[in-house]
C-alpha cells in the first residue's frame, strides 16, 4: 500500500515487482519497476526510509530476502479461500 501511496505505482507495477529490484542509487533505496506496456525493469522510483523498512520488515516475516526472481509481494490467502471469493463474486 505504502509502494501505491509514497511511490505512485499501480498494482501492475507492485505485482511484478521483485525482492532483487530494491538496490542503492547513491544515499537512496529505489525499486525497478516493469512499467505497463514495457519488456523490461529499466525504470526506477526512489523509496522513502519509511517504505523500505515496512519492506524489510515483510521479507523478515517472510523469511525471504535477495532471493532471485522472487516477488516483492505474495499472496497468503490459501488457493480454496481464492476459490470461494471467487465464486461469490
Amino acid at each position: 500500500m505504502l509502494l501505491a501511496l509514497t511511490g505512485g505505482l499501480c498494482t501492475i507495477e507492485i505485482s511484478r515487482a521483485d525482492v532483487v529490484g530494491i538496490r542503492i542509487i547513491g544515499n537512496s533505496e529505489v525499486l525497478y519497476i516493469q512499467g505497463k506496456d514495457k519488456a523490461k525493469k529499466n525504470d526506477y522510483i526512489k523509496i522513502t526510509v519509511k517504505t523500505a523498512e515496512a519492506i524489510r520488515e515483510y521479507l523478515t516475516v517472510r523469511n525471504v530476502y535477495k532471493i532471485f526472481a522472487s516477488p516483492l509481494f505474495v499472496s497468503h490467502l490459501n488457493p480454496q479461500h481464492r476459490k470461494q471469493n471467487a465464486l461469490e463474486a
